[in-house]
C-alpha cells in the first residue's frame, strides 16, 4: 500500500497534536508540583529520639527543608531556633519527627526568650530652683515603681543646692520612671545606654545543654560501670559545673531585670543683676580714679629710676659748666 503525500501530512499533524498535548500535560504536572513543593521552609527535626524533660541542644537536631503546604500548625523554624536552645522539652520527640513549639512548656521558655535581654543604664542632669524637693519626688517615684535606691546625696550650702542619686528600677517600668524624672526640672543632659547580652546567654545555655548531656551519659555509665567511685566523682564535677553555669545565667537575668538610673539635680546658674545708672557712673568714676593713680605711679617710678643717673651726671655737668665759664672772655 503506497503512502500518499496526504497520508504523510495527516500523520505529521497527528504526531504534532500528540506531542503538543503531552507537553502541555507535563507542564501542568510541573506547575502542580511547584505549587506543592516550591515554597520550602527550613524546620527543625530530631536527629534521634529526645526524651521528655531533655534540654534541646544542636547535637540533638538537624535542619531540613519542608514544603510549606505540608507543615503542621506550629513547627519550630530554623529562624526561631536560638530562642528555644537550652530549653527542656515538655514531651518526648521521636527520631526524625518535626519539633513543634508546643513541645515546650511556657515556664521553660521564660528563661529562653532572650530577644529583649538588654542591660539598660541612664544618666540624667536636671536644673530646678529646689533640687532637694525635686529629689524627694524622685525617691518616691523609684519606690513606687518597685525599685530601690543604691545611693543618694543632698548637698546644701549658703548659695546652692545639689541632689544626686543612683537607683535601680524594674526594666519594664524604666521608660515610665524616666518620663517622671524628666518632669522634675529643665533638662541639661540625658543619656540612655543599652548593652545587649543575647550572645552571652546563648553561650551559657549551650554550655548548660552540654552539661546535661554529659550528666546523662555519666548516670548511664554509673549504672553499668564497675568503677562506680570514679564515675561518681566525674558526675559530681559535672553537676557542680552545671550549677555554676546556672548561677551565671541567673546573674545576667538579674542584670536585665533591673535598670540603673543616675540622677543629678542642680540649681540654675544665677543670672547677673541689672546695673543701675548710679552704679554705672560710680564704676566709671572709680575706673577714672584708678587710671589717674596708675599715671601718677608711673611718673614716680620714672623719676625714681632716673635719680641714680642724675646723681652720677651732676658733678660732670658742674665741671663742664666751670670749664666753659673760664674759656669765655670777659667783656
Amino acid at each position: 500500500m503506497a503512502i500518499t503525500k496526504k497520508g504523510i501530512g495527516a500523520m505529521a499533524v497527528a504526531v504534532g497534536l500528540c506531542v503538543s498535548c503531552g507537553w502541555l500535560y507535563i507542564e501542568e504536572l510541573d506547575d502542580g508540583h511547584e505549587v506543592l513543593i516550591g515554597d520550602l521552609v527550613a524546620v527543625v527535626k530530631a536527629t534521634y529520639t529526645v526524651p521528655e524533660n531533655t534540654v534541646l541542644t544542636r547535637d540533638r537536631i538537624r535542619i531540613e527543608n519542608v514544603p510549606r503546604n505540608f507543615l503542621p500548625p506550629n513547627p519550630l523554624l530554623e529562624s526561631e531556633l536560638s530562642t528555644y536552645l537550652g530549653t527542656p522539652l515538655a514531651r518526648s520527640v521521636e527520631h526524625g519527627a518535626m519539633i513543634l513549639t508546643s513541645d515546650f512548656t511556657r515556664a521553660g521558655l521564660g528563661g529562653a526568650l532572650i530577644s529583649s535581654l538588654v542591660i539598660k543604664t541612664a544618666a540624667i542632669h536636671l536644673e530646678t530652683d529646689s533640687p532637694s524637693e525635686a529629689g524627694k519626688t524622685a525617691l518616691d517615684a523609684v519606690t513606687a515603681s518597685g525599685g530601690y535606691i543604691v545611693a543618694s546625696d543632698t548637698h546644701l550650702t549658703r548659695t546652692s543646692q545639689t541632689f544626686a542619686m543612683t537607683a535601680r528600677v524594674p526594666a519594664a517600668k524604666f521608660e515610665a520612671v524616666m518620663a517622671e524624672m524628666d518632669e522634675l526640672g529643665a533638662g541639661v543632659e540625658r543619656r540612655v545606654r543599652g548593652a545587649g547580652i543575647v550572645g552571652d546567654v546563648q553561650r551559657l545555655e549551650r554550655q548548660l545543654g552540654n552539661k546535661d548531656f554529659v550528666i546523662e551519659g555519666l548516670r548511664a555509665a554509673k549504672a553499668t560501670s564497675q568503677t562506680v567511685e570514679i564515675v561518681e566523682s566525674d558526675l559530681a564535677v559535672a553537676q557542680q559545673q552545671r550549677v555554676e553555669v546556672e548561677d551565671k545565667l541567673a546573674e545576667l537575668s538579674a542584670e536585665t531585670a533591673l535598670a540603673t538610673i543616675d540622677l543629678t539635680i542642680t540649681q540654675p546658674a544665677t543670672a547677673p543683676a541689672e546695673r543701675s545708672i548710679v552704679t554705672e557712673v560710680a564704676d566709671e568714676l572709680a575706673a577714672s580714679a584708678r587710671a589717674v593713680v596708675r599715671g601718677c605711679l608711673t611718673v614716680v617710678r620714672t623719676v625714681a629710676t632716673a635719680l641714680p643717673l642724675a646723681f652720677f651726671l651732676s658733678p660732670l655737668l658742674v665741671v663742664v659748666g666751670l670749664w666753659r665759664r673760664r674759656r669765655t672772655p670777659l667783656g
